[in-house]
């Protein structure tokens, strides 16, 4: 059974699922067992359009971007 920490650690720690996830969030979620409803696949795949595309820029300006824990 997958629960979302398994999953994240699943996507950390493989290089080949994480760049699954990253060409289809939605269908990689549902085969993992994770029901999304279509708004929420919609809104996912904005984000991480949005997420890649920014690093792209960051990393061809040679800046480094800092994520910061709201812990």
């Amino acid at each position: 059974m997958n629960n979302l920490a398994t999953l994240q650690e699943r996507l950390n720690s493989n290089p080949q699922l994480r760049s699954q996830f990253m060409k289809e969030p939605a269908a990689f979620l549902e085969d993992s067992g994770l029901q999304i409803l279509p708004e929420q696949a919609e809104k996912l795949a904005q984000r991480l359009t949005s997420l890649t595309t920014r690093e792209s820029i960051a990393e061809s300006l040679g800046q480094v971007i800092v994520k910061i824990d709201g812990r």
